[in-house]
């Protein structure tokens, strides 16, 4: 994954980030520069401070603590916590999958697709020129995952649904969806312990 896909906010103080040269990207808040290094580490250049190496771990832990801290600080319910310009499409068919003859399983085929915005708020919505066209509730999604240029996410009884993003990143939305879903299941006493291959839910002991 790009390092601006991945660092698509700055894990030091949560403002934008934005990319000018391959394999790096700059914080427009601290002005901070993150670069690929050796040993899958990142190089970080603060503007006042040493440069140091640590991890992208280390660095998505602190994005997350900061999206957390930014959803804490919203006054209201109703408000869009993201919206994309995306071109939607739905698995329409599957192809089986062979190895040396033999059937491991099945590929969706996705076809086509359909221009307008998909917007995060208290619930998932697709919409387009003549309004909202889709709309699902978070406990309608039952898996999600990411390329590097689009998000797919399996709606109950609806099928596979691929969301290509003109200019967001896919892990920005990964990691949006994922904080959005675990706090609707937290209302009801929920919590997930697995994304993958579904999302699983535990009710949480008193």
């Amino acid at each position: 994954m790009p390092i601006h896909d991945l660092l698509y906010r700055c894990p030091l103080c949560d403002a934008e980030t934005t990319t000018f040269i391959s394999n790096q990207t700059s914080c427009l808040g601290c002005k901070t520069i993150f670069s690929n290094s050796i040993d899958s580490q990142i190089l970080v250049q603060p503007q006042r401070e040493p440069a140091y190496l640590t991890s992208a771990h280390m660095l998505t832990l602190s994005m997350e603590k900061l999206l957390k801290a930014r959803f804490d600080r919203l006054s209201n319910p109703d408000q869009s916590l993201l919206r994309s310009e995306a071109i939607m499409a739905i698995a329409s068919e599957y192809q089986p999958v062979y190895l040396k003859k033999e059937l491991m399983g099945y590929t969706e085929v996705i076809r086509g697709g359909t221009a307008g915005h998909l917007i995060l708020s208290k619930s998932l919505d697709f919409v387009g020129e003549k309004g909202v066209l889709h709309h699902w509730n978070f406990d309608q999604i039952k898996s999600l995952q990411i390329s590097s240029d689009a998000i797919q996410l399996y709606m109950q009884e609806k099928g596979l649904h691929q969301f290509k993003l003109i200019e967001n990143s896919p892990k920005l939305w990964e990691d949006n969806l994922k904080l959005a879903i675990s706090r609707y299941y937290l209302k009801q006493n929920l919590e997930i312990f697995s994304y993958q291959p579904v999302i699983k839910t535990r009710r949480i002991e008193i």
